[in-house]
Order: structure tokens, then C-alpha cells, then sequence
């Protein structure tokens, strides 16, 4: 049902020409919450839009910090296990090499930033740079800095994203994980700019409140 409302707004746009004029906005808002309570839920991109799956070649998902299977004090202090918090990742497999999709993704480290090709996006009300991540062997995982405003603040997980695909759309995201919450809202462009009207915001998202299950 989702996707059909969405193809319909498509179409609509498309037959009012807003889709052909690059100073008009042909865009729709996704959101959804990914959590599931494991550190198997992902975000995905497919064709049309972006959604929670676990079958594409590029993804967001998480992973704890600490290995379990390194440390065995986890086995005897099952508290030490449940305090042990997770990462947001950027995994891509061979697919994505060949793809030409492209992630930025906003870094505030200055350091980073001197060194990265940048996306030609800015907005005032965002600090740092769209730096982007380059696909450069078969597989692999990318750590996502969180997102800092400069209060350093360690609940403060939310990460901005920039995913274009190929020949298709522009999608402007902020992704949010902490402990085993993952959800997203992503402002989608479909007239091929990134004239985006707006920042995106998980005010929107219904969340579902489901937290870590421990083995």
C-alpha cells in the first residue's frame, strides 16, 4: 500500500510537469522505524525509494562495539553485555561497487572534512560537510560518525545522509540508531537536483519502542 501511494504522488507529479522544471519540487517523505530489538535491522535502497530491509547490496545497520565472542567476561556478567552499545554502519557488498549509487555522509571532524570529495550542498542550519563514501573494494562496512551540534553529547545518534541513485533519485536523510533503535525520515527528490525543500526530521516517525533482547 505504501509503495502504491507513493507511485501514485509520482505519477501525479510527473503529469503537472513538476518533475520536468528543476525549480519545481517533485518530493515525497518517507519514514519508518527499522528497530526490530536485534542488530539485524537495516536500511535500505531500492530502485524507487528508501525502506527497512535486509536484501540490499547497501545498507545501514548496526553492530555492537564489543565482540562478545572476544571478551568472555560477557558470559559471566550478563549486565556487562546489555551496557555494551552499538554503532551505526555503512555495509556495501560487490554490488555496490558497480552500481554508481553514491552515500555522503555529514562529517563535522575537521580533519575528515580537509580530505574528503565533497557534495556541492549546504545549509546553514547544518554544521560540517556531505563527505563522500567511496565503494572501493568488494565488501565491506564503514563506520558512521554520529552526528555532533558541538555539545559532544553521547545520546545525540543521529546521522545526516545524502544517497543518490543512479539516474534516479536524490534521497536527504537523518538516521537515527542508539541502543537497538533504528529509524529513519528521508526526503526524497525525484526531478534528479538536490534542491531539497526542506531538513529532515524524525518528528514524524511512529516509533515502535522495541529495545534490545538479550540471548
Amino acid at each position: 500500500m505504501k509503495k502504491f501511494i507513493m507511485m501514485s504522488f509520482l505519477f501525479l507529479c510527473i503529469a503537472l510537469g513538476g518533475c520536468d522544471d528543476g525549480t519545481d519540487f517533485c518530493e515525497v517523505i518517507v519514514n519508518d522505524d527499522c528497530s526490530n530489538g536485534w542488530t539485524d535491522s537495516r536500511i535500505g535502497f531500492d530502485s524507487e525509494s528508501v525502506h527497512c530491509g535486509n536484501d540490499e547490496s547497501i545498507y545501514f545497520g548496526m553492530e555492537r562495539v564489543n565482540n562478545i565472542d572476544d571478551n568472555p567476561l560477557f558470559y559471566s556478567n550478563p549486565s556487562l553485555y546489555e551496557k555494551n552499545p552499538f554503532e551505526l554502519y555503512l555495509y556495501f557488498g560487490e554490488n555496490a561497487v558497480a552500481s554508481k549509487d553514491s552515500v555522503w555522509i555529514l562529517e563535522t571532524d575537521s580533519t575528515k572534512v580537509a580530505s574528503c570529495e565533497k557534495l556541492d550542498f549546504s545549509n546553514k542550519k547544518l554544521n560540517g560537510s556531505f563527505c563522500l563514501n567511496k565503494f572501493e573494494s568488494s565488501t565491506g562496512r564503514d563506520y558512521a560518525n554520529f552526528y555532533s551540534d558541538g555539545s559532544e553529547k553521547k545520546e545525540n545518534w543521529k546521522h545526516y545522509i545524502i544517497y543518490s541513485k543512479y539516474n534516479s533519485y536524490k534521497a536527504f536523510c537523518i538516521i537515527e540508531s542508539y541502543k537497538c533503535a533504528l529509524l529513519y525520515s528521508c526526503v526524497i527528490q525525484y526531478d534528479g537536483t538536490y534542491n531539497f525543500s526542506r531538513i529532515p526530521t524524525l518528528d514524524a516517525v511512529k516509533r515502535k519502542n522495541i529495545w534490545c533482547i538479550f540471548d
